[in-house]
């Protein structure tokens, strides 16, 4: 096993200044990240919004889903009996010869 000499003040001092840089950058970093996240296109603010609009057509559609069921159970139903008639008004009309 090899032993290094101690290093000099100089060399501890660059590797001190080098190391708090990195931690600088590191937080700066993390800081756009976080500015990213909060105020970015599709940030925290977009997707509360994005939610509450998501909820709001929940609503709508269980809205048109009553108002449907209502329709069809107001809306009087025929019987097959519209084909048999419809088929003989066909049956009726002249075909256009020219």
């Amino acid at each position: 096993m090899i032993i290094k000499r101690n290093r000099g003040r100089l060399w501890l001092d660059w590797q001190r200044r080098i190391v708090t840089g990195a931690h600088y950058i590191g937080v700066a970093v993390c800081l756009l990240l976080l500015l990213v996240l909060v105020f970015g296109d599709m940030g925290l603010p977009r997707y509360f919004s994005m939610r509450e609009h998501a909820q709001q057509l929940d609503v709508d559609l269980q809205d048109l889903q009553r108002t449907t069921r209502t329709l069809r159970n107001t809306i009087p139903r025929k019987s097959n009996s519209w084909r048999a008639s419809s088929s003989a008004t066909f049956a009726k009309v002249k075909p256009c010869i020219n």
